[in-house]
């Protein structure tokens, strides 16, 4: 998937930028939600999976691979 973005932005922006009016779905019917959106700007960002892991890649290069329930804990548990 492409991430839109205005020039070349380090991995960190991209990933923790929070730019307003940015959504993050997920849908069925990839062709259907491209009509629906039709003549704005997004970008297909990935694929779910039934594999427990978020995986992002930046280019080709592996930039982040962790197990959703260790995220989770992260995230509830905070710093």
């Amino acid at each position: 998937g492409r991430i839109p973005n205005s020039g070349s932005l380090q991995t960190d922006h991209i990933l923790f930028s929070e730019s307003q009016s940015r959504f993050l779905v997920e849908t069925r019917d990839d062709k259907r939600f491209e009509e629906v959106m039709g003549g704005t700007v997004f970008g297909k960002i990935g694929t779910t999976t039934s594999e427990k892991k978020l995986i992002i890649q930046k280019n080709d290069t592996l930039v982040l691979k962790a197990g959703i329930d260790g995220l989770r804990r992260s995230w509830q548990n905070g710093l």
